[in-house]
């Protein structure tokens, strides 16, 4: 239950930071047919960004892999995804992937 507060609490301060600065966000939720998911796609610059959230403070690159997988399978490989976490800075968590702390949103 905790991560599901987690998730619902940073996607309102993502929606909360684009109203702030003028802007109409363009968020998704991404599902499978195979049943993965990425929590957030959001599109800026005419790319899309995946974005996992994980109440967790060490993240492990296996919490990368649903942004691996939707880049694979929308051929988005420049565009970097992030997983939102409990990290104290941004760290490197897999390659083209970034481990954010949920503050900095």
């Amino acid at each position: 239950m905790a991560g599901a507060l987690f998730e619902t609490a940073v996607v309102a301060e993502i929606l909360k930071a684009h109203h702030h600065r003028g802007r109409e966000p363009r968020l998704w939720y991404f599902r499978s047919r195979d049943g993965w998911e990425v929590d957030v796609v959001m599109e800026r610059g005419g790319k899309l960004h995946a974005i996992e959230i994980k109440l967790t403070a060490t993240p492990r690159p296996l919490h990368a892999e649903p942004l691996e997988r939707f880049r694979r399978a929308t051929k988005t490989t420049a565009v970097p995804g992030f997983v939102i976490c409990d990290v104290h800075q941004p760290e490197p968590l897999a390659p083209g992937v970034t481990a954010m702390p949920w503050g900095l949103l």
